[in-house]
């Protein structure tokens, strides 16, 4: 007999299937997406984003801030149906687009060649500081718009439900399509052009981008150690740690060991690269709860931030139920 707990961790998929039949069938019947067919039309969202009326005129796009949501990690910034909770992109973004000083100046870059999944993001960023708008409602069209954005370069499936699939195919789509981390600055990773992976070497070092085989700096867990000189932080593997020769703003890593993650997680609030002394910060992590759905903490002087309740966690008392994603940014950065 199936018990009452098995339905009610599994009740919003199954209802999310058949609301929508066939999930792969209804992602090719999306036609004359906005962002894809005509987002070289798109006007301002609103007047209280300071751009040129043509952005194709500009050098540089002028965003003003005026809302006080992006500063309140109370206030979940996206929020989601009941079952579009089931989706990664939501949490993920609850925790991107609070980091001002990164990924939010990476926005700012958007200069005058420009690409769909560029206006989706300038999008958000620019209805994130309305006035009018206290928390933005991401529902079930607006996530398949986001997904044929990047299905159109890349045949990938289990896009929205899978975070690491996700997250690369995200990464991968800003750095195969777009000239704006050229610097290395942002999600991509410049290895020492000496190195060569030993044969013997079983686990992946980093990730790299699908079309143009970019270095990214999304990384297995494995390669986060325990920082053998301070214990209270954490280092990468040394090999890895030696042939990286930039500074990434941010790092990703992905499906964190639950058990050591809870035990360790004052140690894990800290990053040290041995290799030229840079720190970074825990500021995320993308999680699935008791209920299957995806959440996320954003982390603020020491503080754990639900992004759908908006609930307040210390770190002596948070407990991550079943982590897939940990979000570092570079201290200087903060």
């Amino acid at each position: 007999m199936i018990s009452v707990s098995f339905f009610k961790r599994y009740l919003p998929w199954i209802i999310l299937m058949i609301k929508t039949q066939n999930f792969e069938i209804l992602e090719q019947k999306i036609t004359n997406n906005k962002y894809v067919s005509d987002y070289k039309k798109r006007s301002p969202v609103t007047p209280s984003i300071t751009h040129s009326k043509n952005r194709n005129n500009t050098s540089s796009i002028q965003l003003v801030s005026n809302s006080t949501i992006q500063s309140d990690p109370n206030i979940p910034l996206f929020k989601a149906l009941k079952y579009e909770s089931v989706f990664c992109v939501i949490p993920l973004f609850n925790v991107l687009f609070r980091l001002e000083n990164t990924f939010i100046k990476y926005i700012k870059t958007f200069k005058e060649k420009h690409n769909p999944l560029e206006d989706f993001l300038l999008d958000l960023y620019e209805k994130l500081n309305t006035k009018e708008v206290n928390q933005i409602s991401l529902n079930y069209s607006v996530l398949l718009n986001l997904l044929e954005i990047i299905r159109k370069n890349y045949s990938i499936s289990r896009l929205l439900d899978h975070l690491f699939i996700f997250l690369k195919a995200f990464l991968s789509q800003m750095v195969d399509y777009s000239d704006f981390d050229q610097e290395n600055n942002y999600f991509t990773i410049k290895i020492n052009h000496n190195y060569k992976r030993p044969e013997n070497r079983k686990l992946q070092l980093f990730d790299v981008s699908y079309k143009k085989k970019i270095p990214l700096s999304l990384f297995n867990y494995k390669v986060l150690k325990n920082n053998l000189i301070d214990k209270n932080y954490m280092s990468l593997d040394c090999e890895l740690d030696n042939i990286i020769i930039n500074r990434p703003m941010l790092m990703f890593f992905y499906w964190p060991d639950k058990q050591k993650l809870n035990e360790e997680i004052k140690r894990h609030l800290i990053l040290k690269r041995h290799s030229n002394g840079d720190i970074y910060n825990l500021k995320g992590i993308v999680y699935r709860n008791k209920e299957n759905r995806f959440n996320s903490f954003f982390i603020q002087n020491n503080c754990f931030y639900d992004q759908e309740s908006g609930s307040k966690h210390y770190i002596t008392t948070v407990d991550i139920e079943d982590p897939n994603l940990l979000i570092y940014q570079l201290q200087e950065s903060d």
